[in-house]
């Protein structure tokens, strides 16, 4: 709703002051006058209402999800690669540049909570593909996977 300052600014004083001043005498004039602000102020506070409502609206609905933006969708595959290449790194570069450069290699080796992790996650974006193109989407399958 408006706050009182811009009522007064939306023309009630103007509207009010001939009937305050006593320009206007008539009982028929004032009751009309009285109306009239009457209702410019409700059309005022309609529409002051339907732009709040309006903006909430939109607030609740988002005009797209973000399943729809370029990164979105490409982010669980880069979860899979950003794995599969520091497993890579790990297992396949270090022990080669070893082997070439005749050293022993580092003993460089990932964390047991990144096999659990990426594991998990990789293990997560499968299975929620699977059910998703076996099953017809549904409610619960567009939540649990995040498409539409």
């Amino acid at each position: 709703m408006q706050s009182i300052g811009d009522t007064l600014n939306n023309g009630l004083v103007e509207g009010l002051m001939p009937i305050i001043q006593g320009d206007v005498s008539d009982p028929a004039k004032v009751e009309a006058a009285v109306r009239t602000l009457a209702a410019r102020q409700a059309a005022l506070a309609e529409a002051e209402l339907q732009r709040r409502i309006e903006a909430l609206r939109q607030e609740m609905n988002p005009p797209a999800l973000v399943e729809d933006t370029p990164y979105t969708r490409s982010a669980r595959p880069t979860v899979i690669y950003a794995g599969l290449l520091f497993i890579c790194v790990v297992h396949v570069v270090v022990p080669v540049v070893a082997f070439f450069t005749m050293r022993e290699p580092s003993g460089i080796e990932l964390p047991e909570g990144f096999w659990w992790a990426w594991g998990t996650v990789v293990t997560g974006i499968v299975a929620g593909r699977s059910y998703e193109k076996v099953n017809k989407p549904n409610t619960v399958s567009r939540i649990l996977t995040g498409s539409r």
